[in-house]
């Protein structure tokens, strides 16, 4: 990274992703986390290999404005690894809608990168998959067929979105 990029005191990545070997479910609270926004983590120092290698979208794009920080916008986005799907996760506090203009920007500039978006949470809380041109939600279910039962089959049904 040549650009220097700081969290703060967003502490999304410590709420929304599950992390695997603390038994941290997705949407809830990281029990080390500190405070309830931007304390920092208990075990910062032997945090596990999840949380020391994540880096949420905002961080890692040049671009990103510090208004889309996700604890300001109250989304964040999180890229798969190795796949063409990037993940939109609603703080579940938040209270901004999907179609907020800078919201819906960043996902049509995904879009426009062949990515597919998969939503979940804000204000409908059903999910939500933007799909770019030339890709099919079968493709997409394939890409992240670990996180699919999460995003989409925990709930009634889900939007698709043609691009």
């Amino acid at each position: 990274m040549s650009f220097d990029k700081k969290c703060g005191d967003c502490s999304a990545c410590c709420v929304l992703p599950e992390v695997p070997e603390l038994k941290k479910p997705c949407n809830v609270s990281c029990s080390y986390l500190l405070g309830v926004s931007g304390g920092g983590c208990s075990i910062y120092e032997s945090r596990p290999t999840s949380c020391r290698e994540f880096r949420c979208q905002w961080l890692v794009n040049e671009s990103a404005q510090d208004d889309m920080r996700p604890d300001r916008c109250g989304v964040m986005f999180e890229k798969l690894k190795g796949e063409q799907v990037v993940l939109a996760l609603f703080l579940p506090e938040s209270r901004c809608d999907k179609d907020l203009p800078k919201i819906r920007e960043v996902i049509n500039a995904i879009l426009r990168n062949n990515f597919a978006v998969v939503s979940s949470g804000g204000v409908s809380n059903a999910p939500l998959i933007y799909l770019p041109s030339g890709v099919t939600k079968e493709m997409v279910r394939k890409s992240m067929w670990r996180f699919w039962h999460r995003f989409v089959e925990t709930h009634d049904g889900c939007s698709v979105i043609h691009n």
